[in-house]
């Protein structure tokens, strides 16, 4: 990520995989990537998939999912007590 602060400008990484650059270990073979996981082989010959998650997009999915959860809730309670009378 780069970000511009004043006439500062300042570089850090956006990502991180664990691997190895030496020899007979690490990515041997990228074979596919997309802007939330790659899909590489070793050099053991072994399929990994690497798969990124936005943080802050995943628990805002999680807190909008259980306010509509209590919502439905509290209409379903609702609904029952008048449909009682």
């Amino acid at each position: 990520m780069m970000t511009l602060d004043g006439c500062n400008l300042s570089l850090t990484p956006h990502m991180r995989v664990e691997t190895s650059f030496q020899a007979g270990t690490g990515i041997r073979y990228l074979l596919e990537s997309s802007e939330n996981q790659i899909v590489a082989v070793d050099t053991n010959k072994c399929l990994k998939f690497y798969e990124f998650i936005d943080k802050s997009l995943k628990e805002e999915k999680e807190k909008i999912a259980a306010e509509e959860e209590l919502l439905i809730k509290g209409l379903k309670e609702l609904f029952d007590k008048y449909d009682a009378d």
